[in-house]
Parts: C-alpha cells; structure tokens; sequence
C-alpha cells in the first residue's frame, strides 16, 4: 500500500505573513512615487502658465503705456478748413492744440503725474484723411471719428479693488487693461514711476524725479514705470521660496512730443 503525502509537505502552502507585508510596501512605495511624479509634472505645467500669463501681461502693459507716450504732445497741423482759409502753420504748436485743462496746469503740456501713482498724457487727433498720415490711438485702442481734431487724455492707474492697471480716456469709465484675475489670473498691485527730466536744456534726461519734485512738466522727456505683479508661482504659508511680488520695469519715450504732424 502507497502511503499519501499531507498536502502541506508538497510545497503548495499559500503566501506568508511577512511576503504579504513586503508587498504591500513595496506596492505602496510604488504609488507614491507615481503621485509625486504626477505632482510634480502638474506643478510644473501651472508654474509655466502662470509665469507665461505674467509675461504676456507685462508685454501688453509696455506695448500700450509706450504706444501711448510715443504719441503725447502730437498735435494735427491741418484742421479742417473755415470759411477764412486753414489755419497758418506759423500758428500752430504744441502751446494752442493743446490748451491748459486740469490735470495739466500749461498749454501745451502733454504729461502729468502724481505721486499715487497716476499717468496722464495727452495728445490730438483727428479722422485719418490723408493715407500718409498716423493713425493715432489712445489707451483703449479707439482712434477719433472725425476730421476735427480731438484732445485724448489718457490717464492710467492701478485699481487696488480689482488689482488691475486700469486707463480711462476724457474722464470716462475707467477700463481694465491687466489684471482682476484675467490674463491667466494676473493680478498687478501697484504703479510707480519716475520722470526723466532735462534740468538744463541740454534736450536730454539729467535725472530721473518722482512726480512730487518736477517742478517743470514740459522738460520731461521719459518715464521709468514699475508695474509690481503677484507672483503667481508665490503660496502664502508655503516654503517654495517664492517671494510674493515681482517687479516689472521699463522705459517709455516722450521725445515725439509736441512734433508737429
């Protein structure tokens, strides 16, 4: 007679105690480092929208502080005709196109400033009837309807309610140019600016001012602006070592003012 052999003698007991614990592990040391690839590729996809979305809105704010500056002083040196004839060019200058109207205390002046910070400038224009002409526009993108010329006062500003670098034109509804969570959720905190001025009339910038300190706005001849943004990589109570603001800087040029155009 064959004797049988007990089942747990042929090697076919199941899994122990302990293999089930180093599996689950090293199953658990798995899925974590899938989680912190993943974190890590989102992380990263956010990060370079934000920085993207900052970026766009600082080129947007330059492109259009500089568009409008290039612009301030320009007058329209041929009006429409009256019954008594064009006006003579001897006659035209920045001084008559461009009386004294508050914010701006002299003819002729085209910028102005406080130390809040504000920015204004203006300029004229007029229904573009000659191709050879520029077409001239203010903050928001809007050109003048008709063959009169027109003074634009383009003032910026940054609205603290809405964190947004804002411009209204002849004292109408402000507009929001950057911020209040658009452009990626951009948010701008504040404004400052410092005014290149010819002290001596060399036709050059000796010193850069605040607006407290011009004494003579018809001697500036450019403007250093610092727009300050959120980080959008910055998370409060976090250690990512991101600081919460970042400061954003350029020049814009007013040496075209008061040509005659």
């Amino acid at each position: 007679m064959t004797n049988k052999i007990p089942a747990a003698a042929t090697g076919e007991s199941g899994l122990s105690v302990v293999e089930i614990l180093i599996s689950l592990v090293l199953s658990m040391l798995l899925t974590i480092a899938i989680f912190t690839v993943l974190h890590s590729t989102l992380y990263g996809a956010i990060s370079q929208r934000g920085m993207s979305a900052l970026q766009q809105s600082e080129r947007r704010a330059a492109t259009i502080m500089q568009q409008v500056a290039n612009s301030g002083g320009y007058f329209v040196v041929s009006p429409t005709t009256s019954s008594t004839g064009p006006t003579p060019l001897s006659a035209l200058s920045a001084a008559t196109a461009l009386a004294a109207s508050a914010p701006f205390a002299a003819a002729g002046q085209y910028v102005y400033g406080t130390t809040g910070d504000t920015l204004d400038v203006r300029f004229q224009s007029a229904l573009n009837t000659d191709s050879s002409e520029p077409s001239t526009m203010d903050c928001l993108g809007d050109t003048a309807p008709t063959s009169t010329p027109i003074t634009y006062n383009n003032s910026f500003f940054v609205a603290p309610t809405t964190s947004s670098l804002d411009c209204s034109v002849n004292g109408g509804d402000p507009q929001i140019l950057i911020g209040d969570g658009t452009n990626g959720g951009i948010e701008v905190d504040s404004m400052s600016v410092l005014y290149g001025v010819d002290t001596n009339g060399g036709g050059s910038v000796t010193e850069y001012l605040p607006a407290s300190s011009v004494t003579d706005w018809n001697n500036v001849l450019s403007a250093q602006i610092t727009l300050v943004f959120a980080n959008p990589l910055y998370t409060a109570g976090s250690s990512n070592g991101q600081q919460a603001t970042l400061p954003f800087s350029f020049l814009v040029n007013f040496r075209g003012a008061g040509s005659d155009n």
